[in-house]
């Protein structure tokens, strides 16, 4: 048995990681987050235990195309994925992370111009 508290709102969502001091994500982050958890809980009929904690580990937020592309170099140079070119510009970067990572992990490119995405 257990005791269920229900989260209606990202400012709410956002809160529990205030209150443990594990604030680490942009507004666009935990909203992106929110609706995640709660459309899984959706599709499976179970609810999602908030647990600050593995959220933190489970989520990494980059700034930017090549931060992501430095992290995670390896697995996508090992996969046959380009780096960016001179004269390939940011969007087009990004599009091309964003095809290539979706083959491994759950990822965002949030409105802010962050990234979002389940480490692996």
């Amino acid at each position: 048995m257990a005791i269920v508290d229900t989260i209606n709102s990202v400012s709410q969502f956002r809160g529990f990681f205030e209150k443990m001091d594990r604030d680490y994500f942009s507004y666009d982050a935990y909203e992106t987050m929110f609706n995640y958890y709660d459309n899984l809980s959706g599709d499976s009929g179970e609810n999602i235990e908030m647990d600050v904690i593995a959220f933190c580990g489970e989520w990494n937020q980059y700034d930017d195309a090549d931060e992501v592309y430095n992290e995670y170099s390896n697995v996508l140079d090992s996969d046959g994925f380009a780096p960016k070119g001179d004269d390939e510009d940011e969007d087009e970067f990004g599009k091309r992370l964003l095809a290539a990572l979706d083959n491994y992990t759950t990822v965002y490119h949030l409105k802010d111009g962050k990234w979002l995405l389940i480490a692996f």
